[in-house]
């Protein structure tokens, strides 16, 4: 790890930072992030790889970087990904501003005034500064008045960041830690796959600092510009329709109509049958285990069957708003998987725990990281919980809405990890899951209110969220032997730093343009969600005479007696153990097809989105394997290196593209999406 490395990695987070929602909202590209697999960063310095660092290595050496130095650069801005997009700006403003237009529009919300439910400093205060809620609807630039900086109703905003911005960085502070020590045991103990880690690692310089053998692999050349050539093709056709495109979707949803309307309904299977091949997912599934590859092709379609034959019958699986069975059933087999990652490292993380607080148990110890990482992550956690508290949520409450977060982060982060499945947006909310276990007579309305308003800011886009990025750059750092405890410190110098410039960024757009022309969602349900389902529990409550007794409640007084819904802890319990139950017979029958990821992985829409190309990718893999053996599949890689490569290759380039085009022209180039998102 050097000077410049580091450097150079605060200015790619600045610049990523900078042109993230300019890409998303204004442009309206395919997305600089994204997922856990982003397009701003691996694709950016794929063409960097291929073009600018082997000439800087032939004509300047010193110029050129080194492996361990593009490791810490992609690392650092791998990690600032969760902060420009969906991972918080995205809804940062309309979740905080938004609410005070609703209020104005929603006679519902005027006539119980629904924003007295949370504290006043947890939302932006308009005022009778107009341009503050006008202004970030409608835009404040105009033609002859440029929009600066300066223009922007900081005052409107004090009292909601000098909340929010501590808060955030505790959570960014406790996710880094944790990530460190799961990191640890994931990678050293168990060997977990780290597949997109493979993939990327596998391009970087080698020891000569030469361009990667896998880049000059006539396999990897073929792949990569098959890929790419499509690509560039079909997005040509979207500029010239009088172009032939190459297809690469298939729409089976014909075959549906031998099933009555309620099985597409009940199971979702329009989307799983709607197929488009994405050539990433192809590669990525060519490094998986052969559970693990057959469990994410299969489980969306187990459910998708399972939900319409139920609701053949009549049965949802899904269930509506706030109360979704889906919640249900993804939590209860995150449940599972946490149980079982604790089970799996138990000796590792008590030691840990042991030499952190209690002191060194054996005369070798553990190395120091973890045991820091632990204490600073109790510290954290604790001011966490506190900052919640301090909103007049009970601390109880705090403890366990805490507890959710960080299992749900922490099973994102070993799902990325093992399997690939970077577009991974776990469905439900805190508040959800919740309102299932106690009851609307137990919570109130105001406690919904909080903490869904805690759950719009923080964790509602998980797909862009910040622990599976940490994991992700702390294996490729340690592939090419950077010191992990000074990686991490880079880590959090570069969430600060692209905080910095991306609150500000965001700000002016969404100012200057108005959110109302940027995206439709900021007045949509995003920014109704907490609100809007506080006001279904508080009218329900209210009907049934039970409002006043739910408002007087506090601390202990919630718990005793519950009133959790049956079939909502049914689906919970259900999923968690088809969890246990498989990660049992997997550990009694190694040769057991199927991991139970499946049932974490099953639900959400992107799994409907990818199965068919996990599988594609899974059925090459075993054919390979069986008909030329383990040579042919280690001879096979460059390819399948190629083909994710190639994908990530064209959506940079068509990012650039569209960046030059706008420039040029003052408009950009129509939508053309390449990965799944």
């Amino acid at each position: 790890m050097t000077l410049r490395a580091f450097i150079i990695g605060l200015l790619s987070v600045a610049v990523l930072c900078s042109v993230v929602y300019f890409n998303d909202y204004v442009l309206r590209q395919t997305p600089l992030i994204g997922s856990h697999v982003p397009v701003g960063v691996y694709g950016t310095a794929l063409l960097f790889l291929i073009t600018v660092n082997p000439l800087l290595h032939r004509f300047r050496p010193g110029w050129a970087l080194t492996a361990p130095e593009l490791a810490l650069i992609l690392s650092m801005t791998g990690v600032a990904c969760a902060i420009p997009g969906a991972g918080l700006m995205k809804q940062f403003g309309p979740t905080l501003m938004m609410p005070h237009h609703h209020l104005k529009t929603l006679p519902g919300w005027h006539e119980y005034e629904v924003l007295n439910l949370v504290p006043k400093h947890l939302l932006a205060d308009p005022g009778e500064n107009q341009e503050a809620l006008g202004g970030f609807i409608q835009g404040l630039e105009r033609p002859a008045k440029p929009f600066s900086l300066s223009d922007i109703p900081w005052s409107s905003w004090t009292s909601a960041l000098a909340f929010w911005i501590p808060l955030i960085l505790v959570l960014w502070v406790a996710l880094l830690t944790l990530s460190f020590i799961f990191h640890k045991q994931w990678s050293e103990n168990e060997q977990v796959a780290y597949p997109i880690i493979q993939i990327i690692n596998s391009l970087l310089p080698g020891a000569d600092g030469k361009i990667s053998p896998v880049i000059r692999n006539r396999y990897f050349l073929i792949g990569a510009g098959l890929v790419f050539l499509i690509h560039i093709n079909n997005f040509a056709v979207t500029q010239f329709p009088d172009l032939i495109e190459i297809k690469i979707r298939i729409d089976l949803r014909k075959l549906l109509q031998v099933f009555p309307r309620e099985f597409e309904e009940g199971g979702g299977m329009g989307g799983l049958l709607n197929f488009r091949m994405h050539f990433l997912v192809i590669g990525i599934a060519y490094f998986l285990s052969r559970d693990v590859g057959l469990s994410l092709a299969v489980g969306p379609v187990l459910y998708g069957f399972v939900g319409g034959i139920l609701g053949i019958y009549g049965i949802s699986v899904r269930g509506t708003g706030i109360y979704e069975y889906n919640f249900f059933l993804v939590f209860g087999a995150y449940l599972g998987l946490f149980v079982a990652i604790l089970y799996a490292g138990r000796h590792f993380y008590a030691q840990v725990v042991h030499n952190a607080f209690l002191g060194s148990r054996t005369k070798r110890a553990n190395s120091p990281e973890p045991i820091w990482a632990a204490r600073i992550f109790l510290a954290s956690v604790l001011i966490f919980i506190l900052l919640l508290a301090s909103t007049g949520l009970d601390w109880q409450l705090a403890v366990i809405y805490t507890s959710i977060l960080f299992i749900t982060f922490t099973v994102m982060s070993r799902i990325l990890a093992e399997t690939g499945f970077f577009t991974l947006q776990p469905p439900g909310s805190e508040a959800g899951i919740l309102l299932g276990i106690f009851g609307a007579q137990r919570l109130g309305p105001q406690v919904i209110a909080q903490m869904g308003l805690f759950t719009s800011v923080l964790r509602l886009f998980p797909r862009e969220a910040l622990m599976p990025y940490i994991v992700n750059g702390l294996k490729l750092l340690e592939n090419r032997r950077v010191a992990l405890g000074k990686g991490a410190l880079c880590f959090g110098a570069a969430l600060i730093f692209g905080l910095m410039v991306a609150l500000p960024v965001t700000f002016y757009w969404q100012y200057a343009r108005g959110t109302e022309v940027m995206h439709s969602s900021a007045l949509g349900s995003h920014s109704r969600i907490p609100f809007d389902y506080a006001l279904q529990v508080r009218q329900w409550l209210e009907a049934q005479g039970l409002l006043a007794g739910a408002e007087n409640l506090q601390g202990w007084a919630r718990f005793l007696p519950l009133s959790p819904s049956p079939s909502h802890m049914f689906s919970l319990f259900l999923a968690f153990s088809l969890v246990l139950l498989f990660a049992w017979i997997r550990l009694r029958y190694p040769r057991f097809p199927l991991h139970p990821v499946l049932f974490a992985i099953w639900i959400a829409g992107a799994s409907m989105r990818v199965a068919l190309s996990f599988f594609l990718g899974f059925l090459i893999r075993e054919l390979i394997l069986k008909f030329g053996g383990h040579s042919a599949y280690e001879r096979a890689r460059p390819l399948m290196i190629g083909l994710a490569s190639g994908e990530l290759l064209a959506a940079a380039i068509l990012c650039l593209f569209g960046f030059a085009q706008y420039l040029i022209t003052g408009t950009g180039p129509r939508y053309y999406s390449i990965l799944p998102w």
